[in-house]
């Protein structure tokens, strides 16, 4: 009886997917905003930054939706989300 060698095809690879926590779509990690709550508490902007991490759409209706409900990051972070930082998120938005 011949021996059949199964020949090993890895899958295919995408993008990494991520949800925004604003509306809940997946999307790809670069086209999306990372908001960051590093170990010493501070929250920041930025896809290298280390720590617990949410994502938004760049687009301004969901950077919106989650500046008008701080509840939404907050939850994903664990941490309350200050005022000055939701400005600074929207800054980050695709403005047309």
């Amino acid at each position: 009886m011949p021996v059949h060698s199964r020949s090993h095809t890895p899958p295919l690879t995408s993008a990494p997917q991520r949800r925004c926590v604003s509306c809940r779509g997946a999307a790809s990690k670069s086209t999306l905003i990372r908001v960051v709550r590093q170990p010493n508490g501070e929250i920041v902007i930025g896809a290298d930054a280390a720590g617990r991490g949410a994502y938004l759409h760049r687009d301004p209706d969901c950077v919106a939706a989650a500046a008008s409900n701080p509840k939404l990051l907050s939850r994903a972070l664990r941490r309350q989300v200050s005022e000055a930082v939701l400005s600074t998120i929207s800054q980050h938005a695709d403005l047309p």
